[in-house]
């Protein structure tokens, strides 16, 4: 079987921690008995085609900016990115296609296509369902909250599978004593200092604020603390409501020396992040979070993370179990109490970091997620 995962929001290889594009390369890569080609967004530097070491055939695709400025001032897409998708499938002519896109046009893609390609619509987000898209064959729902979700908004819920996202459990493992030790050096983080980590986009919703107000109770209460937090700043993050104080927070924080501010990280670098850390604080205010990545690599990695309750959240870990659930994500004195007793009592939760870890391996691990995917595939095509 050939199939095409499509990814029109984000490159391959991913350099961002950008959700769908990990979650199309770890399924992709493996496949058991399918052969993968990815059709995928083209960033700057990134080459048309390239065949990768790791993850095979790469076809990019990409607007103009020429093509892009008159799309936006006429509001016309003759040429959009599935049409382009639709003109490749008719030279590699797969068995299937997988878009990790919740709005893929399945009719206008096959109409220009010609023909009844079988279609998987990946859903990392919730939409509703219009019937100008046309029916997709299946969809991917990566967690129970989001089928029920996309059910109510009115998508088939017959054709809806669940499969989780997941980890690469062999990259995202805990460090020995020794990495460690060399991580923290390599930061100029003392051996002696208590790791909180933030991992996502640096935005309110995502809980960016309530780990920058903890850091600073955290040192207030005479913890020896630093953060490390690693994520993209959108554009529309500084629109948010208290943007300004937040900034000068960050700032404070940084020249206090209580805080390494990083970018965006690819996931071969962004492990060290975890891994550098005694806690993970994910307090996250976004309701519509369905199996976020962030929560499962931390798990993975053994961090104590500390979470919300809300969402998919719930369906993911056990509270107690597997970690600690917030009761009110944007209460950053909460958050401090919980950080202050794993400080005190590290003890107390090596079960809840082992469980953690655990659940990763056994529910999580992007092998067996991607033999669930397969089965889709073979049921469809």
């Amino acid at each position: 079987m050939k199939a095409v995962t499509y990814t029109p929001h984000g490159a391959l290889p991913d350099l961002r921690g950008f959700a769908p594009a990990v979650v199309a390369a770890e399924i992709a890569r493996h496949l058991g008995f399918t052969r993968n080609i990815h059709v995928t967004a083209r960033e700057a530097g990134l080459a048309r085609f390239d065949l990768h070491p790791v993850l095979g055939e790469i076809h990019r695709i990409a607007e103009s900016r020429a093509y892009a400025r008159m799309r936006k001032l006429t509001r016309l897409d003759p040429s959009p990115l599935h049409a382009r998708l639709a003109g490749l499938c008719q030279t590699l002519q797969p068995d299937l296609v997988h878009a990790h896109q919740i709005e893929f046009p399945v009719a206008d893609f096959r109409r220009r296509l010609g023909r009844e390609l079988p279609v998987i619509v990946h859903a990392h987000s919730v939409r509703s369902y219009s019937p100008t898209l046309g029916l997709a064959d299946r969809y991917i729902a990566v967690s129970s909250f989001t089928r029920d979700q996309l059910i109510e908004r009115g998508f088939p819920g017959e054709r809806i599978k669940v499969v989780p996202n997941g980890a690469d459990t062999d990259l995202f493992s805990p460090a020995d004593a020794s990495t460690h030790e060399g991580l923290r050096t390599a930061l100029g983080i003392p051996l002696d200092s208590f790791v909180v980590a933030y991992v996502g986009r640096k935005q309110a919703s995502k809980g960016f604020v309530t780990f920058l107000q903890t850091l600073q109770i955290l040192s207030q209460r005479g913890l020896k603390v630093h953060g490390v937090c690693a994520g993209p700043t959108p554009a529309d993050t500084l629109k948010e409501d208290g943007y300004a104080e937040r900034e000068v927070l960050r700032r404070d924080l940084i020249a206090q020396g209580l805080l390494i501010d990083l970018p965006a990280l690819p996931h071969h670098q962004l492990v060290n992040v975890y891994r550098v850390a005694e806690v993970l604080l994910f307090a996250t205010r976004f309701k519509g979070e369905q199996h976020p990545l962030v929560l499962i690599e931390g798990l993975a990695t053994g961090c104590a993370v500390i979470t919300s309750r809300l969402a998919g959240i719930t369906e993911s870990v056990s509270d107690k179990e597997h970690a600690l659930l917030l009761d009110d994500a944007s209460d950053a004195q909460e958050a401090t109490a919980l950080i202050l007793d794993i400080a005190a009592h590290p003890e107390q939760y090596a079960t809840m970091r082992a469980a953690g870890r655990e659940r990763a391996r056994s529910r999580y691990d992007w092998r067996a997620i991607a033999g669930q995917v397969e089965k889709i595939y073979f049921s469809v095509a």
